[in-house]
């Protein structure tokens, strides 16, 4: 578990470079509520903020595409990137969960 303290105005640590806006935007919300100073907080803060940029981009390639597709067989099926958007949101929650940080509700 990690020792989170509350820090208003310390200086935030530097997010990962490969952090698109999504990553980057939770990585800075949750470092200036919470002191997250161990090598462990970060490196699962940064795999929650890669997940939420993977779930962020699915979602917004379904929103382009359309929540359905046409198969081999034309047959309607969900889209394929709607496994992978769930399958990150869930990774995204457990680290955050692992990090016994409150839960984000925007934008879920």
């Amino acid at each position: 578990m990690t020792n989170l303290k509350a820090f208003p105005s310390r200086p935030l640590a530097p997010a990962p470079e490969d952090l698109g806006d999504a990553g980057h935007e939770l990585w800075r919300k949750l470092m200036e509520a919470y002191a997250l100073g161990d090598e462990h907080g970060k490196a699962v803060l940064a795999i929650a903020c890669r997940a939420a940029d993977r779930a962020e981009s699915c979602r917004l390639k379904v929103a382009k595409e359309g929540m359905t597709v046409k198969d081999r067989w034309r047959q309607i099926r969900p889209h394929p990137l709607l496994a992978v958007e769930r399958a990150a949101r869930q990774q995204m929650l457990q680290a955050l969960r692992q990090l016994s940080l409150p839960l984000p509700t925007e934008g879920l």
